[in-house]
């Protein structure tokens, strides 16, 4: 990887965290802010998008995660090898997932593995 797509994936990275916790930040007021004490049917409908919310901000964290992770292999320049096998996981793969960590087959037989 050159030195100008290095620059394009830290600057992408380094969007998608500042997009995350802007998420991160908005589930957790909208959970706070779920604190209904209208009817059975208010209620019910709080709970639900307090549920939501919440599956969202996990998968926000769980996010967030990859893509600190993915920022720190970029200044150990470590990013866009797989983390096992060593080979280049690929541009077009990280242009689709730019927390990927893994080549299309090493990531395909962990997945098989684990079903």
């Amino acid at each position: 990887m050159n030195q100008q797509q290095r620059a394009f994936f830290e600057a992408y990275l380094q969007r998608l965290r500042n997009e995350t916790r802007l998420r991160l930040t908005e589930a957790r007021e909208g959970i706070e802010g779920c604190r209904c004490w209208g009817d059975a049917m208010d209620r019910a409908v709080a709970e639900g998008n307090q549920t939501f919310l919440l599956k969202q901000a996990e998968r926000d964290t769980m996010r967030l995660g990859r893509i600190e992770a993915a920022l720190e292999r970029l200044r150990h320049d470590e990013y866009g090898y797989c983390l096992e096998s060593g080979e280049a996981i690929g541009l077009e793969r990280l242009l689709l997932d730019p927390a990927a960590k893994y080549t299309r087959a090493v990531q395909s037989r962990h997945e098989r593995t684990r079903h």
